[in-house]
C-alpha cells in the first residue's frame, strides 16, 4: 500500500483476527474430543490475557462479541456431554493399566491447547487420575505472547520425570515428542484423532519395537566379532564425512547487500530500527546502538532475569503500539541497557525498493551486520 499508516492498520488488523480465529479453532477442537466445558475454559483465559495487554479498538470490538455470546456458550458449555471418544478412551487405559500396572503410555493429540485439555480430564477422572498425566509440547513462536508452550528446561523434566520415576505413568504430547525425543520405557502408542506423517508414525513405532533392538544388538556384536571389517567401514564413512564437509565449507556462500533495511514490527508495521545501527556480538547475539528505539518500545518484567554469555537480561521489549514481543533489554559489560532483538518479530524492508521479507533466524538475512565494537559506545549510552 502506498499510505503506511493504512498499511499499518490493516496488517495489525489482520493479525488480530488471525489470532482469534486460531483460538476458536483449538476450541472447536477441544470441543470435539474432549469436553465442551473445557473449550470455554480455553476462551475465557484468551480473552483474559487479551483485555491485561491494553487490547485496541479491533480487540475490544472481537471481545465484546465474545461477551454477548458467552452466555449461550456457557449453556452449550454446561449441557454438553463428554465427547464419546473420552469413554473408547477411558476403556482402553483402564483396561491396559488392569493387565499391567507397570504400562507407560504416551498419547499423541493434535494441538497444545487439547493436550492441555486432555491432562485436565484425566486429572479429574476418578479412574484414571493416578496415571499423573505429563504433557510435551513445543516451544512454539516466541514472538506469540498468547500462544502455549514449553521451553526446553520444562521439556527435559517432563521427560526426566517420565522416563525416571513413577510419578508419571502417560504422557500426552503433540508432534514434538515424534522428533528424535528417546523415550525407551513407552510401550503403549495411543493415536489420539492424531494422524502424523507416515515416516513419523513408523519411527513412533521403531522406538518401541524390541526385537528390532535386538537385531541392532547383534549386529553390534558381530562387527565387534571382526575387528578388522569393523575398521573398514568406519573408516568408509569417516572418509564419506570428511568428503561432505569439504564439499560444504568450499561452496561459496551468496554474499550480504551492504544496502539499508528498515525493522518494521511484524504485527502492526510499526517502525522499529534501521538495519545499519545493528551489530552482533558473540555471532549469535543481535543489539541495536539506536537509543531512540526505546521511545517506539515499552518494557515489561522478566519473568526469568538470567544471565548467560556474558549478557544480563533486564525486561522484555515489546513494541509500543500492538505490544508484540520484540526481544528483551540486557546489560552488558559496563553497558547497563541495550536492546536485544529477535528477527522473527519483525519484516524486514527495503529502504529504497520497500519490498519486504520475513525471516525466522539472525543467520537467514540477507544483509551485512557489522561487529560489535566498544569504539562506538557514546558516554549518554553508559548510564542507565
Amino acid at each position: 500500500m502506498e499510505n503506511e499508516e493504512e498499511e499499518r492498520r490493516v496488517c495489525r488488523e489482520l493479525c488480530n483476527y488471525t489470532e482469534h480465529l486460531r483460538k476458536y479453532n483449538d476450541a472447536l477442537i477441544i470441543s470435539l474430543d474432549a469436553r465442551c466445558k473445557d473449550a470455554l475454559d480455553y476462551l475465557d483465559h484468551f480473552f483474559e490475557q487479551v483485555r491485561n495487554a491494553e487490547f485496541d479498538h479491533t480487540e475490544r470490538k472481537l471481545a465484546a462479541l465474545f461477551d454477548r455470546e458467552r452466555a449461550q456458550l456457557q449453556i452449550l458449555a454446561s449441557e454438553g456431554q463428554e465427547s464419546p471418544k473420552l469413554e473408547e478412551l477411558r476403556f482402553i487405559l483402564e483396561e491396559e493399566y488392569h493387565n499391567n500396572v507397570n504400562t507407560r503410555t504416551v498419547m499423541f493429540v493434535r494441538t497444545r491447547a487439547l493436550a492441555e485439555a486432555m491432562k485436565k480430564w484425566i486429572d479429574e477422572t476418578e479412574s484414571l487420575k493416578f496415571l499423573n498425566p505429563g504433557v510435551l509440547i513445543g516451544k512454539g513462536r516466541k514472538s506469540n505472547v498468547n500462544s502455549i508452550r514449553m521451553t526446553g528446561t520444562n521439556q527435559k523434566g517432563v521427560l526426566d520425570s517420565f522416563k525416571s520415576s513413577d510419578q508419571s505413568k502417560l504422557l500426552i504430547a503433540t508432534s514434538v515428542a515424534e522428533e528424535g525425543i528417546d523415550i525407551p520405557q513407552c510401550n503403549l502408542v495411543l493415536m489420539y484423532e492424531y494422524a502424523g506423517n507416515v515416516v513419523k508414525m513408523v519411527q513412533v513405532r521403531e522406538k518401541l519395537n524390541l526385537l528390532k533392538e535386538s537385531m541392532v544388538e547383534k549386529a553390534v556384536t558381530d562387527l565387534q566379532s571382526n575387528p578388522v571389517q569393523l575398521q573398514r567401514v568406519v573408516e568408509r564413512l569417516q572418509r564419506g564425512d570428511k568428503q561432505l564437509r569439504d564439499f560444504h565449507s568450499c561452496s561459496p556462500k551468496k554474499p550480504k547487500t551492504e544496502e539499508s533495511f528498515q525493522l518494521l514490527c511484524g504485527k502492526c508495521k510499526k517502525f522499529a530500527c534501521l538495519s545499519d545501527n545493528l551489530r552482533v556480538i558473540q555471532e549469535s547475539q543481535h543489539i541495536v546502538l539506536d537509543r531512540s528505539m526505546f521511545s517506539r518500545s515499552i518494557r515489561a518484567p522478566h519473568k526469568k532475569p538470567i544471565s548467560f554469555c556474558g549478557f544480563v537480561k533486564k525486561e522484555k521489549l515489546l513494541c509500543g503500539d500492538c505490544k508484540l514481543d520484540w526481544g528483551i533489554v540486557v546489560s552488558y559489560l559496563n553497558i547497563p541497557e541495550l536492546p536485544l532483538l529477535k528477527i522473527e518479530s519483525f519484516v524486514v524492508q527495503h529502504c529504497i525498493t520497500k519490498k519486504q521479507d520475513y525471516f525466522r533466524k539472525w543467520k537467514e538475512v540477507t544483509f551485512a551486520i557489522r561487529e560489535f565494537d566498544m569504539n562506538e559506545i557514546t558516554a549518554d549510552m553508559l548510564r542507565e
